[in-house]
């Protein structure tokens, strides 16, 4: 801007110079250089237009960055909570099969009757079961279930890998964990959580 100022300012002393006669001689080493004014002038306008261009061009990386970056955070929060509240559902599945290995030994249908009342007081878990290593069924809330076969996700006893075993189906993830006693599984306890419920408490975790 300060060059535009300077070629005004020369172009308007040569146009009062030039009604002096005795001034006319020198008029040529005082003509200004309107060429290079509009030069000038012109790159202002360039140099700008390509400023405001950048800024938007900037501007528009910089909020989809951010909004990926979001994104990516916002997924893998849910997936950590995910995972936690498996690995959660995965430990109480493994205290209720230590809890249950005593009264399974003793045929206490009552003591195991209790324990499975008292894990179906948490919250998200749907149902409960207590098997013999043949997988029939030893302790249930509904005793007219007691006696029975287990005939709900039987794949999930080929399972390999350290328990407790997961499998999904119908709204529900069931946890199977093996009684143990003096390194023989005398049964198995299983454990119905909500999937619905798993998956509401990571919405509102996020």
């Amino acid at each position: 801007m300060e060059d535009v100022d300077i070629h005004r300012r020369g172009y308007l002393l040569y146009s009062f110079l030039s009604w002096l006669p005795a001034f006319k001689h020198l008029t040529p080493f005082f003509e200004p250089d309107t060429r290079a004014w509009g030069t000038v002038k012109g790159l202002s306008k360039v140099k700008i237009g390509i400023k405001v261009k950048l800024a938007l061009i900037l501007s528009t990386l910089l909020i989809l960055t951010t909004s990926l970056l979001g994104v990516v955070l916002i997924f893998h929060q849910r997936v950590s909570l995910d995972s936690l509240m498996r690995s959660m559902a995965g430990t109480i599945t493994g205290e209720f099969a230590g809890n249950s290995k005593i009264p399974l030994m003793q045929k206490d249908g009552l003591a195991m009757n209790l324990l499975i009342q008292n894990m179906l007081k948490n919250p998200g878990i749907t149902d409960a079961y207590i098997l013999n290593h043949d997988f029939m069924i030893e302790g249930h809330k509904d005793l007219i279930e007691v006696g029975h076969d287990y005939y709900r996700n039987k794949n999930i006893f080929t399972a390999t890998g350290p328990p407790p075993w997961v499998a999904e189906s119908e709204g529900t993830i069931t946890f199977v964990s093996p009684i143990v006693f003096k390194q023989t599984t005398v049964g198995y306890a299983v454990v119905l959580f909500s999937d619905d419920f798993i998956k509401e408490r990571v919405q509102k975790a996020v």
